[in-house]
């Protein structure tokens, strides 16, 4: 054979393989099989503003932003908002969606207090606590929702960051990278390009200023919510244990704690008040009767605005003996 026949087959296979590469990464990429998975285009695209950014897409080639948002600072006006926060609110979804409600912030703004609901998707105690280490948060008030958020633990996502590799860093660079571009694309999608790689996947967006969420297209049914008759007694050492770090966590930051239970059906009260009642700090539980869910653990915003209202009614006196000065 000629050299240059095989020169001719040696460029014959590169280039198979060049393409191949580049399909398989394609592939990877847009079925979030990469290790950093920033595929925004098939989020809704619809909430965007300078308050909200996309914080979360049920799309697993792009998944979740919020995290990495606040621990790596990708979006400076959380942090910025984070250290001026007189009030933060803790917990998983549940409270996340709770306290997203315009009675919360309606409440904080006639006492012109800030607040931030730095609650996550699935999330407990360890991740929170080391993102106000980070940025020496010192809040008068920490709200927590006490559904297993004593739990000395943190989820896939947040262990991912907080082990602070070059990768997780790389990830949501490029997270916050392509939301401009997503903006630009996918909020016209009568384009040639937003015609074929834009969608509206459910997709929740987050306030920069307070941490409020909203949702375009987030399930809004009317799923009847009350709590659980179950009382889980092997995890309640566990939790006692925990609370009681985080109560001389809280102390040291010079912060109250004030405790809650958003009403859902894989949780019970009991254990809320026996956590408050070990503590020996308030635990705010309004009445549950009559709210509605999207599914049952988690309130859908017309039962979210009547019980953080309810809430609120009862948060008053509390927020005025712990916060320092006038308010």
């Amino acid at each position: 054979m000629k050299f240059y026949d095989i020169r001719k087959y040696n460029a014959l296979l590169l280039s198979g393989g060049a393409v191949v590469s580049a399909c398989l990464f394609v592939y990877a990429m847009l079925y979030g099989h990469l290790p950093a998975n920033f595929w925004v285009f098939r989020c809704d695209a619809s909430m965007y503003s300078e308050e909200y950014f996309l914080s979360y897409c049920s799309d697993k080639s792009f998944g979740s932003y919020e995290h990495g948002a606040a621990y790596f600072g990708t979006e400076p006006e959380i942090v910025a908002s984070l250290t001026t926060a007189r009030v933060v609110l803790l917990g998983n979804s549940r409270a996340l969606l709770a306290f997203s409600s315009q009675a919360t912030e309606d409440y904080f703004a006639a006492r012109n207090v800030g607040f931030f609901n730095m609650a996550f998707n699935g999330e407990a105690d360890v991740f929170p606590r080391r993102i106000i280490e980070k940025y020496d948060l010192r809040p008068d008030v920490i709200i927590v929702n006490v559904d297993y958020f004593f739990y000395d633990s943190a989820n896939i996502v947040a262990n991912k960051i907080l082990n602070n590799t070059s990768s997780a860093h790389f990830e949501y660079d490029l997270k916050a990278w392509v939301q401009p571009w997503h903006r630009l694309i996918c909020t016209n999608k009568e384009t040639l390009l937003g015609g074929l790689i834009c969608g509206g996947m459910l997709t929740q967006y987050k306030s920069r200023r307070n941490g409020r969420v909203r949702s375009p297209n987030w399930p809004n049914q009317n799923i009847a919510i009350t709590y659980s008759g179950n009382y889980p007694a092997s995890f309640v050492p566990g939790f006692l244990a925990t609370a009681r770090k985080f109560k001389r966590f809280a102390d040291k930051r010079g912060a109250c704690l004030v405790l809650t239970v958003v009403p859902s059906v894989y949780v019970t009260p009991k254990v809320g008040r026996e956590i408050a009642a070990a503590l020996k700090v308030p635990i705010i539980l309004p009445p549950a009767q009559g709210l509605t869910g999207f599914d049952v653990g988690h309130l859908n915003p017309k039962s979210a605005e009547v019980w953080s209202r309810a809430f609120f009614n009862e948060f008053g006196p509390v927020m005025d003996r712990c916060l320092k000065g006038a308010v």
